[in-house]
């Protein structure tokens, strides 16, 4: 029932990115964090599968736009978390950041 319950909000997740409008861009940035090592990481596992998948049944578009997808492990730990998410909004230029499961205790910065 949980990977049932991850998979339908990784879906509605992508859905609503799909239907959001977009600028007048040639392709989507989404750098996708999760846990993909340590005792947790058969849940990030779970959500990394689910989240390609749905992405994958879009045809890798979403919002009519090819997806670019940045793959990256927060290691279970919120403090990496904070830096992988940092390092794809300042660094990396991602459109959105997605897909974490450790909590990042503070905000990370946006883009203007």
């Amino acid at each position: 029932m949980r990977h049932k319950t991850i998979f339908g909000l990784t879906l509605s997740a992508v859905a609503l990115l799909a239907v959001a409008p977009s600028t007048a861009a040639d392709k989507i940035k989404i750098g996708f964090v999760s846990t993909l090592s340590g005792p947790a990481s058969l849940n990030g596992k779970h959500l990394t599968d689910g989240f390609f998948l749905a992405v994958d049944e879009l045809g890798g578009k979403i919002g009519g736009l090819p997806a670019e997808i940045s793959r990256n492990d927060d290691q279970a730990k919120p403090d990496v978390a904070k830096q992988v998410a940092e390092r794809l909004v300042t660094r990396d230029h991602v459109d959105i950041v997605t897909g974490i499961i450790s909590t990042i205790r503070s905000s990370i910065p946006r883009r203007s």
